[in-house]
C-alpha cells in the first residue's frame, strides 16, 4: 500500500513539477531606464566654459548604458530628447522599468556666480562648490527603494573617489533642501517631475558642479566617466542583491551601511554659507613647439 502511494506521488511530481523560486532576479531581467537630463533643444545649465549641461548628461548616460549591458543588464536603455518631462516617466511605465536613473550636472544659485573671460567670451562661474548630489522624492510610489538605491550609490561614488556637495542644504534663497544623508549627499526633492511621477524606484544624479572651473575639467575626462559608470554598475548590482522578501534595509540617515529599516529622518539644521574656496588655478601653458 505504501509502495503504491509512493509511486503515485512520484508520478505526480514528474507530471507537475514544483515551481522553482529564486530570491534574486537575474541581471538580464532588469529593465533599467537611463534618463538623459534636459534635451538638445533645451540644454539646461551652462558650464564655466560655455558647454551646455545636456552634452555632459548625454556623454555620461551613453557610457553608463553600455557598461550596464556589458555587465549583463541587457535591457538597460536610454531615454533621450522627449518632447516634455512627463513623457520620460510615461516611457518608463510603458516599458515596465524596474529602475529609473536620471543624469544631470549641477549649477548654483545666480547670486554665487561671477564672470570671467574664456575664449574671448564672458562666462559665468563659481568655484565655491563641487561634488555630486543624489536626489529622491518622498512622493515617489516606491520611495523607500529609491532611498535605498541612492544610499548605495552614494557609498559607491565615495569608494570611487567622488565626494558630495552640500550647497543645496545651505540656508539661502532657492536652497535649504533637506539632507537625508549628509555624508552621502542624498537630498529630499519632492516635486521634481521625473522623481514624483515615476511608478518605480527613481534617483536623480547630479554628477558634479559644471560652473566650478576645476571640476568642469575633471568632468570632461574619460577616466572620470569610467569611474562614475563603474560606481553606477556596482550600485545596481548591490541593490539587486540587497532586495529580499522582508523589504529594503539601510542604515540610519547619518550612516553608510545597510542594517536598519528605512525611515524618513527629521530635517537637520540648515548649513551656513561656506567660506570662499581657494582661487582657480589654470593649467600651465604647453611648452613651445620646436621648429
Amino acid at each position: 500500500m505504501i509502495a503504491k502511494m509512493l509511486q503515485i506521488f512520484a508520478l505526480i511530481i514528474f507530471l507537475y513539477p514544483l515551481p522553482v523560486f529564486s530570491k534574486e532576479k537575474a541581471a538580464r531581467d532588469w529593465v533599467i531606464a537611463i534618463d538623459i537630463g534636459h534635451a538638445s533643444f533645451a540644454g539646461g545649465a551652462n558650464s564655466a566654459r560655455g558647454r551646455n549641461e545636456y552634452e555632459f548628461n548625454r556623454d555620461i548616460g551613453i557610457l553608463v548604458q553600455k557598461e550596464l549591458v556589458k555587465h549583463g543588464y541587457s535591457r538597460a536603455f536610454i531615454i533621450l530628447d522627449p518632447e516634455n518631462l512627463g513623457l520620460r516617466t510615461k516611457i518608463a511605465r510603458k516599458r515596465k522599468v524596474d529602475l529609473f536613473i536620471s543624469f544631470h550636472h549641477d549649477s548654483v544659485q545666480s547670486f554665487y556666480l561671477k564672470t570671467w573671460k574664456y575664449n574671448g567670451k564672458n562666462q559665468k562661474y563659481c568655484d565655491m562648490f563641487q561634488g555630486f548630489s543624489l536626489l529622491v522624492s518622498t512622493k515617489n510610489a516606491m520611495f523607500k527603494k529609491s532611498l535605498l538605491l541612492a544610499t548605495i550609490l552614494g557609498r559607491k561614488l565615495k569608494k570611487n573617489n567622488f565626494l558630495p556637495t552640500h550647497h543645496h542644504a545651505v540656508d539661502v534663497p532657492g536652497e535649504k533642501h533637506q539632507l537625508f544623508n549628509q555624508s552621502l549627499g542624498v537630498y529630499r526633492y519632492d516635486d521634481l517631475v521625473v522623481l514624483k511621477t515615476a511608478p518605480m524606484p527613481a534617483v536623480l544624479v547630479e554628477v558634479g558642479v559644471i560652473v566650478n572651473r576645476n571640476e568642469e575639467l575633471q568632468l570632461r575626462k574619460p577616466e572620470t566617466h569610467r569611474r562614475l559608470a563603474k560606481a553606477l554598475v556596482e550600485s545596481i548590482q548591490e541593490y539587486q542583491h540587497t532586495l529580499a522578501p522582508g523589504g529594503p534595509q539601510v542604515n540610519s540617515p547619518g550612516g553608510e551601511g545597510i542594517s536598519q529599516r528605512i525611515s524618513t529622518p527629521p530635517p537637520p539644521p540648515p548649513l551656513r554659507p561656506p567660506p570662499p574656496t581657494r582661487p582657480f588655478s589654470p593649467p600651465p601653458p604647453p611648452p613651445p613647439v620646436r621648429m
